[in-house]
């Protein structure tokens, strides 16, 4: 028995990347080996009977309970604690115990959150991959022969005044702006990454009457009915980006995840929004990235802002895309973009050129005043 434990301490002291391995051949024996131990450690309880134990600690219950497997986890951390084993792996391991834990006592649970800003209410929703069955039936819908493989479709993130308008921003109504006829530009795209993948199984399967990158032009769902409906215009105006570089102290953050797409692992398309409330202000970014091995990077961002107090919005639509060998990421030599580089979104996209900008004033409905304003005196 020594001798067997001793080998898969060996096994964890040899490195990383063999432990990685190692580790899930192991597992079972591990869990074998806590389960002894505890068995060891406890004694049966005459107060509660046959097939109750009194661990030691105080807690009670049967070997299969979650208690029990609490005490594996963490008997799994405590050994690689003891080999010195390497950081990343013990966060990855202290992670997952975490994760477990949480998942054992509470389940797969949505969130959503609701702050408020003034007459404004901010809500971020979560919640879990849409089913296939629902996936099937929005397909049908938008007259599109495959969606996203990971579509969160109850994800959402709203802005809403109290007298009922506002603006959304949703998975569905992304996709309905996805193209779903011939497009020269896209399918140009598609054609020329067929192209350059001939050999690959998939080289066929983008070749569709439909936008397979899922590129959409999405700016945001306006809510509100009759006259509580708030009316957009062109505008000149610029958003101060340097102004929301300033060091603010943020009062609510937060981030969400509508769909992504690896597009049969030769790249990624996805879409998020993510939202900050600065005391006086709060300032949204709507980011598709889409990128497109060996063949083009495509970033689309609407940007929109509010200052506390105002009676409009300022929102900015923008698209950037170059070509890879543009970039110089194809992975040969002569100083272009790190390949490592393209799939970081946020220091990849100053890179990319400007194809479109598209300013917008979003003006608010005119809001009744306050109860015992405007009265004569």
């Amino acid at each position: 028995m020594r001798r067997m434990r001793s080998r898969k301490l060996d096994v964890i002291q040899s490195g990383p990347s063999r432990l990685f391995r190692r580790r899930l051949v192991t597992s079972i024996s591990f869990q074998s080996v806590a389960l002894r131990r505890s068995r060891r450690a406890s004694h049966k309880d005459p107060k509660h009977g046959n097939g109750r134990r009194v661990v030691s600690g105080g807690r009670t219950g049967t070997f299969r309970s979650a208690d029990s497997s609490f005490r594996r986890r963490h008997f799994r951390l405590e050994l690689l604690r003891r080999t010195r084993a390497p950081p990343q792996l013990m966060n990855l391991a202290e992670a997952g115990a975490g994760f477990l834990s949480s998942m054992m006592s509470h389940g797969f649970k949505s969130s959503r959150q609701d702050f408020g800003f003034g007459p404004w209410t901010v809500t971020a929703a979560k919640n879990h991959i849409m089913k296939s069955r629902d996936v099937e039936r929005l397909a049908e819908e938008l007259n599109i022969p495959s969606l996203p493989e990971m579509l969160f479709g109850d994800n959402l993130l709203r802005i809403q005044h109290q007298d009922g308008f506002g603006i959304e921003f949703n998975a569905v109504d992304a996709l309905k702006r996805v193209s779903v006829g011939e497009d020269t530009v896209k399918v140009a795209c598609a054609q020329e990454w067929q192209e350059s993948r001939s050999d690959s199984e998939h080289s066929k399967e983008v070749a569709r009457p439909f936008d397979w990158t899922y590129s959409t032009d999405y700016r945001g769902t306006l809510l509100g009915e009759g006259a509580a409906q708030i009316r957009v215009s062109d505008t000149d105006e610029r958003i101060d980006i340097e102004r929301l570089k300033a060091r603010e102290h943020i009062q609510f953050f937060e981030e969400v995840l509508l769909f992504e797409d690896e597009l049969h692992d030769h790249g990624v398309s996805a879409l998020s929004v993510k939202i900050r409330v600065m005391p006086a202000s709060f300032f949204l970014l709507l980011r598709f990235f889409l990128r497109v091995d060996g063949v083009l990077v495509r970033v689309h961002d609407t940007r929109l802002f509010h200052q506390a107090g105002a009676d409009h919005m300022l929102r900015e639509f923008s698209t950037r895309e170059s070509s890879v060998a543009a970039l110089g990421g194809g992975g040969g030599g002569g100083g272009g973009v790190p390949p490592a580089l393209l799939t970081d979104p946020e220091q990849l996209v100053p890179l990319l050129q400007v194809r479109l900008t598209h300013r917008e004033r979003l003006q608010l409905p005119a809001q009744a005043p306050p109860p015992g304003e405007g009265e004569a005196q």
